[in-house]
């Protein structure tokens, strides 16, 4: 597997190089806004399975991007996932509520089991995820989901 990313130079406050992150560079990323507003990444890696073949299981890491300039805040656990899985965030929020008063969900499409799972990020994105449902679903299937939060629905 390709090596760690690093975590840039001039990263820590007094100029040192910051550890490498727990990823490598064939990870992919999905990017995605909590109820606070703060981006958040969650990295899935491929990773062979023991028992040989082109099977993969898929390991997860969640991270907080408070600063752009800093090293990323790893989470805690991350949903269990297939090495298959396309995530998109869905964005819910009620009419009369105000910029911050939405919820986060994500849909995970596995391309291998032809399922969609639908997850609950709580408020506290450390906390592990609800699984909502998992329903058969065609494993090609993408969706597209834009939200500003904040902005005035039309």
């Amino acid at each position: 597997p390709p090596p760690p990313l690093e975590g840039g130079e001039g990263s820590g406050d007094d100029g040192e190089v910051a550890a490498p992150m727990a990823i490598t560079r064939s990870a992919k990323l999905f990017f995605f806004y909590s109820q606070d507003r703060v981006p958040h990444v969650l990295a899935l890696e491929r990773r062979p399975k023991g028992g040989g073949g082109d099977e993969q299981e898929a390991a997860a890491t969640l991270f907080r991007v408070a600063d752009p300039g800093k090293p990323w805040t790893k989470l805690g656990s991350a949903p269990p996932l297939s090495s298959k899985v396309r995530f998109t965030a869905i964005y819910t929020k009620r009419r009369d509520g105000g910029p911050t008063d939405f919820q986060v969900s994500m849909f995970a499409v596995d391309a291998a089991k032809n399922e969609l799972s639908i997850y609950y990020v709580p408020a506290d994105t450390g906390a592990p995820w609800t699984l909502v449902q998992t329903l058969p679903f065609a494993g090609d299937t993408r969706f597209s989901c834009i939200y500003v939060p904040g902005k005035p629905e039309p």
